[in-house]
């Protein structure tokens, strides 16, 4: 029996946006859908659920022996240091667990990650997750968010993130929902990397497709994840952010007051709209 719970968070909450992970942007003609409809799992093609549970414990077997997760671990105490205490966290994005390779990896390091952490909860969240994912993954110990909070969660205490290959809309979406001095350095977050956005794209760009990210990308520490050889792709170009306070204390007032909600482009290649 799956037994979805919704964390309280930030009451700003839209339905929208499905990038290339599964968030979907749920549109009538003419503009955006106000409140989503209700989130039901999709239709399951993957293997026996018992399968899938051998599978999850093997790949979390061959993750908690590799080099790439002792590093992550030194990665994650040299960022942290003493605070390095999650009150929780929250994956957003996995994908398909029964039929990638990949996503199975990703939450390997994400059940890995919880046992060295012993956050209160692990929160999933993916539109594309079906049924019996869902109770694979309450099985394993974490707790479904019932709605598509499209990543904008406010917290109130130490969270980490992880948001591996999420779209930069989704990041984007998670600093504006903790975008003040007291927020922020209470977020972590395990994705794709804000230097590398920042390389890539014409300042202008980035400015006007994640503002967000263009605004704390030099107040940000970045800790590049090492390469993960079983499966190179699931953390390519990942890494740790973290946002000290004492880094954070120097944000001019004129960038904390940019804070208005951002909105996603439909014609973001990042964004599928269904």
């Amino acid at each position: 029996v799956i037994v979805p719970v919704e964390m309280a968070g930030s009451s700003r909450k839209e339905c929208c946006a499905e990038d290339e992970d599964g968030f979907q942007l749920v549109r009538r003609r003419g503009g955006r859908v106000p409140h989503p409809p209700p989130w039901k799992p999709q239709e399951y093609s993957g293997p026996e659920t018992s399968v899938l549970r051998a599978r999850l414990n093997s790949a979390r077997k061959v993750m908690e022996g590799s080099d790439f997760y002792l590093e992550l671990v030194d990665v994650l105490r040299k960022a942290l240091g003493s605070q390095g205490v999650f009150r929780e966290v929250v994956c957003y994005g996995i994908g398909h667990i029964g039929s990638s390779h990949q996503a199975q990896h990703q939450f390997a390091l994400l059940l890995a990650v919880r046992e060295h952490c012993k956050p209160l909860c692990t929160w999933v969240f993916d539109p594309a997750l079906c049924e019996e994912e869902l109770v694979v993954i309450q099985e394993l110990g974490c707790s479904i968010i019932a709605k598509n909070e499209l990543c904008k969660r406010s917290v109130s205490h130490p969270t980490l993130f992880f948001m591996p290959h999420c779209g930069k809309a989704m990041y984007n979406n998670l600093l504006w929902a903790n975008w003040s001095a007291e927020r922020l350095p209470r977020v972590a977050i395990i994705g794709n990397s804000f230097t590398s956005y920042s390389e890539r794209l014409p300042a202008t760009r980035l400015a006007q497709e994640a503002s967000f990210i263009s605004h704390i990308s030099s107040y940000c520490l970045e800790f590049p994840l090492p390469r993960y050889h079983p499966e190179p792709n699931a953390f390519s170009d990942t890494s740790l952010h973290v946002f000290p306070p004492k880094t954070v204390s120097t944000i001019p007032a004129t960038v904390w007051s940019d804070c208005s909600e951002p909105t996603l482009n439909p014609e973001d290649p990042e964004i599928i709209v269904t």
